[in-house]
């Protein structure tokens, strides 16, 4: 049987988050996730801590998120596996160049719908 353990991992400030979770349909999101870790930066490093944090062993845990340099290739850094869905609007600092990645292995799918446990 599989258990899966969801969290939510997000970076600004307590304040900002705690906004971004009310005007959201997660508006308690500790309902929903195990933990919410608000982190200033999304490093591998980052990724490293959480996963040590949580006992969780890098093979075993896998991040869902819409941001290639944020989200993707830090977990894939760190060891971890990496889902893709891409958001139509990116921010600038938020693009990442295309030999950043070459050779980084990660699926991409069009909405969390398409996720299977």
């Amino acid at each position: 049987m599989k258990c899966w353990r969801a969290c939510s991992f997000v970076s600004g400030t307590a304040c900002s988050i705690r906004s971004m979770f009310r005007r959201s349909v997660c508006r308690r999101p500790r309902r929903y996730f195990r933990a919410v870790e608000i982190v200033s930066e999304k490093s591998a490093r980052t990724y490293a801590s959480i996963m040590t944090r949580h006992q969780v062993e890098p093979t075993r845990f896998l991040m869902v998120g819409n941001s290639l340099r944020s989200d993707i290739l830090p977990v894939l850094e760190a060891g971890g596996t990496a889902v893709h869905i891409p958001y139509p609007t990116t921010w600038a600092h938020e693009h990442v160049a295309e030999e950043a990645m070459l050779g980084k292995v990660f699926t991409t799918l069009g909405s969390i719908r398409e996720l299977s446990a």
